[in-house]
């Protein structure tokens, strides 16, 4: 999407979202470094577009090969894990319940400066849309497991009826307890479902319930005490 974005501005070719949407996902299942001029013109002429400008299709392919190396928006969610334990703990630490809407949010203004897309609220309560990216991301708090099942099948609703072209879903919880899905507060993926044809990563964010500079003072305490 943003090779197609890119070029277009270059070569002012406007093309409707929803074909731009299409192109790309037609392109995607071509390997990066194979795709050519040719290939790209020919996913034009499937969608019955008008002929672009010479140079248009080559840049579209230049454009998508020095994206190559830009992170992944699982890249940037993986990163946002990190950041939320480190940064957030101590605010949502033992309190997440009830929160789903501050913890979206803040996933989304991350997105939003961190990713370099608009990320916007879709139609759900807790999940985010990445239009530049057809990307969506559904959000929630971890209670128990009939809950969380329930918001799979929320996910697996969105993504019948918009057919993005990823999908993500992000659940914060604590560490102690950990999420049941999550084997390890170390693993960052707990699980991949399959949902409507596409393979959706499960982000665990596990807060320290004690934020990790109070624990790391307490720890020094005892040590100093001998207890």
């Amino acid at each position: 999407m943003e090779a197609l974005n890119d070029a277009g501005e270059e070569y002012g070719v406007h093309i409707a979202v929803g074909d731009r949407v299409a192109l790309a996902r037609a392109l995607a299942v071509v390997p990066v470094g194979t795709l050519t001029a040719t290939q790209v013109a020919a996913a034009l002429a499937t969608r019955r577009l008008r002929p672009p400008p010479a140079g248009y299709a080559a840049a579209v392919v230049a454009k998508a090969k020095s994206f190559g190396t830009a992170d992944t928006l699982q890249d940037v969610l993986l990163a946002y894990r990190q950041h939320a334990i480190d940064a957030l703990s101590a605010e949502f630490g033992g309190k997440t319940r009830g929160r789903e809407e501050s913890l979206r949010n803040n996933l989304r203004t991350y997105l939003t400066s961190h990713a370099h897309v608009e990320a916007r609220t879709g139609r759900g309560q807790t999940d985010i849309y990445i239009q530049e990216l057809d990307a969506l991301i559904e959000v929630k708090v971890w209670t128990d497991r009939s809950t969380y099942d329930g918001g799979v099948e929320e996910l697996a609703r969105y993504i019948h009826t918009s057919r993005p072209a990823v999908a993500f879903m992000v659940v914060f919880g604590d560490r102690v307890p950990l999420p049941a899905i999550a084997a390890s507060h170390r693993e960052p993926i707990a699980e991949i479902l399959g949902l409507e044809g596409l393979q959706v990563p499960v982000i665990v964010v596990p807060f320290e319930v004690d934020a990790p500079s109070k624990a790391l003072r307490r720890g020094r305490s005892r040590s100093r005490s001998g207890r």
